[in-house]
């Protein structure tokens, strides 16, 4: 099985918005769920996901339509990734 991770785990703080950019919507659908897409159709069979504590939620909107293809971790600190999701 090919494993690939994403690191979705910043804040946007450099980000002009009130939220990071892998929530920005382009084409209907949030840069997070693009790459997630892409990453599934054309390269990898599952994914670890990792996102910032503070937005765990929104990224579980996005990816439960992916079907158990990946695990979320959840980020406080560099140090300490938990995993919520298998």
């Amino acid at each position: 099985m090919i494993v690939g991770v994403i690191l979705f785990g910043g804040k946007g703080t450099r980000f002009s918005k009130d939220f990071p950019k892998q929530f920005l919507k382009f084409n209907g659908k949030a840069l997070m769920e693009h790459t997630v897409e892409k990453f599934l159709l054309d390269c990898f069979e599952f994914l670890v996901v990792v996102s910032n504590k503070d937005y765990i939620n929104k990224s579980i909107e996005i990816l439960k339509k992916f079907e158990k293809k990946y695990t979320l971790l959840k980020v406080e600190k560099l140090e300490s990734i938990q995993p919520l999701m298998l």
